[in-house]
């Protein structure tokens, strides 16, 4: 017996109006992806409406025979057994079937709580599209005047059909059948916001912010904070299982480079992040505004975040904004009143308790107990400095967090390794010399012991890795690009209106381009965000290295700086790579050093100890804020949104983890499995080029057909027709490419048809790769990458094709 089987879970069933309902009870919220599986489609959709609908027109066949009853009417019914369709993948050839009866179908409808059902809806309506609680109040009530009408009018049809047929049912009546909805009832016991609050407070995975009181105002009112308690929150993500399998697996590099933190020097030397069973905390802190910044409101709506991120996942989940937790959110004025100190102490009680006594999470009947601690704090430096009891002045003696140089000597050292670094026994011993006499502050660069030392496994000295974010793409790309733009610009090789406002950008460029700029050289600056900036500097040399001679010492100097930029952001590093990264940089400062005396900031100082950070911390890419800074703009759009301005802290945080409990609720957490694409049709396989024929025939087992989409999202990452992929990398370091010419699904599997490149070669003077297209297809899969990353193809005067790399490929 051929079975339809859900594309999120396990289930099974005969009849195809059956998985309809599944989907609609089962798998709810715009979350969920329904993967189509009709006749060879992939076509994905959020709603079962969306999906019954697709089905219905473009597959109108199938839908005559299979999707109505025998009555005529949809979605709903039985189908014979000999009229179960044959639905490609969505089959499961070895499953066991329980027969579908209305017994079943009456016990399945039974188990559906329609409180459960009213309550995850309307949190879902709340903190998904964050509308008022007095909408979702709003939209409960209307919602049960209309079942109510609808109940009466089915009522009052049931009672004409039974006269019409001559049916008397004697002293039977109808009242009992259509009364005391369940689903009515429930939408109106929760139009009442509180009674959701306590259901999700009951059956949903739901931490409850703790308010704590720092002290009163001067009129006497409590000053407060808010807290989630960090180990509430990981034994509620513990629950799930992927999160669960992801810590006890694991994700260390299976060779000796170093892919992420568990890769790191500092991991490895930790008594207790060396442990499998450690849990890695990895602590963020940034002040942010949710007020008009040219407003009178800004100093009372700035906070101080702590977000934090469990490290033992992989970097692609921890990417997701629904895995940063928050932990503490406090007016950043109560923070400067009432210090630091105060304001972690509930986080570094939970982290001691985790440190010493582990938590216990209860799995299958049996109890696992992880230990954990801080593995590291991200930051900007201005955060990582106040954090880690560092002078917050970047104009001091000693600016720098990771060694001792001095500010005359910064020029002097362009290498880390030319500078004493400072080690936890020296940072301790200054702290106690400036605790006693804070005169010497300024002379040591601290100014207090960190709070955070007080943690048994966790030291600043090992614990505030660089932020790439700040110090390249918002400090040193900005600086060299406006001085060598000027200078070009002012020597007549290029105007600016000519060159970067008319770039043909595309694929993810075109998304990251650069805003406009003036184009007035005496007055041009570099203000972008540190993402455009980045693409900027990329394709900077594409722009105008044609009209720029070789050999420029200039432009030397920004081809430097596009080699600092590859390798600083390379996702896979070694020992070898680190030494001669290295190199890189003291070329680039040189160069800086002698075009432009005296002018390096301490950001220039802080890019020299990058290679040392990458042994310590990994690649740095995973170190950087940007992620983080993207959480806060769901508290901005929510404060926004809410209009409260009494206690904007605790209206943020519980609305926060009312969103949280409402995501965990999903069965696939991490990842769910489908592939989002645009574009999506089946293509007959015979009207294609030969040569695609000869690759796709032996996948498509038979089928004429296959499934083609214009855009698709693999594992976080989107890719396009006509994007560039690199797909092998010879031992001389000379990269190969691939065009993609199509993107199939065949049997779950996504398969690239890519055109293959010729005469590739590396051309210095533009800072990009150069190949021609040629006529020969080849078959491959994302798995078969050298880098994941998809790249924009520019074009040459002549045939030739160019490609900039995002980061080193080694």
């Amino acid at each position: 017996m051929v079975n339809f089987k859900c594309c999120q879970c396990e289930f099974l069933t005969q009849r195809f109006p059956k998985l309809l309902n599944h989907y609609r009870y089962m798998h709810k919220g715009p979350e969920n992806g329904i993967v189509c599986n009709v006749q060879g489609c992939y076509r994905t959709f959020k709603s079962v409406r969306t999906f019954q609908r697709h089905v219905s027109k473009a597959h109108q066949e199938f839908w005559a025979q299979h999707g109505r009853r025998r009555d005529g009417r949809a979605d709903v019914g039985d189908i014979d057994d000999d009229e179960v369709p044959d639905l490609d993948n969505a089959l499961d050839p070895v499953g066991e079937f329980v027969e579908d009866d209305d017994d079943n179908d009456a016990a399945r409808a039974n188990e559906i709580d329609p409180s459960e059902q009213v309550a995850t809806s309307l949190v879902g309506l709340w903190e998904k599209f964050k509308i008022p609680h007095s909408a979702c109040s709003f939209v409960s009530d209307e919602v049960r005047d209309l079942l109510e009408l609808a109940n009466s009018q089915l009522k009052a049809r049931v009672q004409a059909t039974l006269q019409n047929a001559n049916i008397d049912l004697g002293d039977v009546t109808l009242d009992d059948a259509f009364s005391d909805c369940p689903w009515q009832n429930a939408l109106d016991h929760f139009s009442d916001s509180r009674n959701v609050d306590n259901f999700c407070a009951e059956r949903f995975d739901f931490v409850e912010p703790i308010e704590y009181v720092l002290g009163k105002s001067s009129n006497g009112k409590e000053e407060s904070m808010q807290y989630v308690s960090i180990l509430s929150s990981l034994a509620a993500l513990l629950k799930k299982d992927e999160i669960f399998a992801e810590v006890v697996n694991g994700h260390s590099s299976p060779d000796e480079s170093s892919l992420d933190l568990c890769d790191g020097i500092n991991c490895k030397r930790n008594a207790s992040l060396s442990d499998p069973k450690c849990l890695q905390i990895q602590l963020y802190n940034d002040d942010f505004c949710v007020a008009n910044p040219l407003g009178n409101k800004v100093k009372k709506m700035t906070f101080s975040a702590f977000y934090f991120v469990l490290g033992n996942l992989s970097p692609k989940y921890r990417s997701k904004l629904n895995m940063i937790q928050l932990a503490c959110l406090c007016p950043t004025e109560h923070v400067k009143k009432y210090g630091l100190q105060q304001v972690v102490n509930p986080l570094l009680y939970d982290i001691r308790i985790l440190e010493n006594d582990g938590l216990t999470i209860e799995k299958d009947g049996i109890e696992h107990t992880f230990t954990g601690t801080l593995s590291m704090v991200i930051a900007d430096n201005l955060a990582a400095h106040s954090i880690g009891g560092f002078q917050e002045s970047f104009n001091t003696l000693r600016s720098c967090r990771f060694c001792l140089v001095t500010k005359p000597e910064v020029v002097n050292n362009l290498r880390a390794s030319s500078a004493s670094r400072r080690t936890v026994m020296s940072y301790d011993q200054q702290a106690r010399i400036t605790a006693a006499n804070p005169g010497m502050a300024g002379i040591y660069g601290i100014k207090s012991p960190s709070v955070l030392n007080s943690l048994s496994q966790f030291h600043v000295i090992h614990g505030l890795p660089s932020d790439i974010a700040h110090d390249l793409f918002e400090g040193v790309v900005p600086n060299v690009l406006e001085k060598v733009i000027s200078y070009c610009v002012r020597e007549g090789y290029f105007t600016l209106a000519e060159r970067i406002e008319c770039f043909p950008y595309s694929g993810t460029d075109l998304r990251n381009k650069p805003s406009k700029m003036k184009t007035e050289a005496n007055i041009f600056k570099v203000k972008q965000t540190a993402v455009q900036c980045w693409c900027f500097l990329r394709l900077f040399p594409l722009m105008c290295g044609n009209d720029v001679p070789v050999g420029d010492k200039m432009w030397e100097l920004v081809l430097h700086l596009g080699d600092v930029v590859e390798y600083a952001t390379a996702h896979r590093v070694t020992t070898p790579f680190c030494h001669f990264f290295a190199d890189i940089i003291e070329s680039f400062l040189t160069a800086y050093n002698e075009l432009f005396p005296n002018s390096m900031t301490p950001k220039f100082h802080f890019v020299t100890h990058y290679p040392q950070q990458m042994l310590e911390f990994g690649p740095l890419i995973h170190c950087w804020t940007l992620r983080f800074e993207g959480k806060h703009m769901y508290f901005k759009e929510l404060t926004y949104r809410s209009k409260n301005r009494k206690n904007v802290c605790k209206t943020l945080a519980y609305r926060h983890e009312y969103f949280q409990s409402w995501s965990r609720i999903k069965d696939r957490f991490l990842s769910d499995g489908l592939h989002g694409h645009t574009g999506g049709a089946s293509s007959p396989v015979r009207l294609m080029l030969r040569a695609m024929q000869d690759l796709l025939l032996p996948l498509s087992n038979g089928e004429e057909y296959v499934y083609t989409a214009r855009t698709i999202d693999y594992s976080g990452t989107a890719y396009w027709q006509g994007c560039v992929v690199v797909v092998d990398r010879s031992p001389e370091g000379l990269l190969s490419f691939g065009i993609v010419e199509m993107i199939c699904l065949i049997n779950g599997r996504v398969y690239f048809v890519c055109r293959n490149t010729s005469a590739v070669s590396y051309c210095s003077h533009l800072h990009c790769h150069t190949m021609v297209a040629d006529n020969g297809l080849f078959l491959t899969t994302p798995t078969e990458f050298t880098d994941y990353y998809p790249l924009s193809v520019y074009s040459a005067n002549d045939e030739r094709k160019l490609v900039v790399s995002r980061h080193h490929i080694h």
